[in-house]
């Protein structure tokens, strides 16, 4: 999908936002996407395959993620060249 989302003054945001926070806005979108999408299919199961997951995320963030997706249900599958520490 091409989106073109704008802050402010109507500045386009990917001039505006760092690619961390550009990441987190589209993850938002995602997770919206899966919630209704589970709504509708009466929460069957779901798989959330998710690539490169340290990319442009701190800890803190990871955590939030994954917690978010956990919290909705769905199993999730991640890759990461890092470790992740879960707290």
């Amino acid at each position: 999908a091409d989106l073109l989302l704008t802050i402010g003054a109507g500045l386009p945001a990917r001039d505006i936002l760092s690619r961390g926070q550009q990441k987190q806005v589209i993850i938002g979108l995602c997770l919206c996407q899966l919630r209704s999408m589970l709504k509708a299919s009466a929460k069957e199961s779901c798989l959330v395959l998710i690539d490169d997951l340290g990319s442009e995320l701190d800890e803190d963030n990871q955590s939030i993620l994954l917690r978010a997706l956990l919290d909705e249900g769905v199993q999730v599958i991640f890759t990461m060249l890092s470790e992740f520490q879960s707290r």
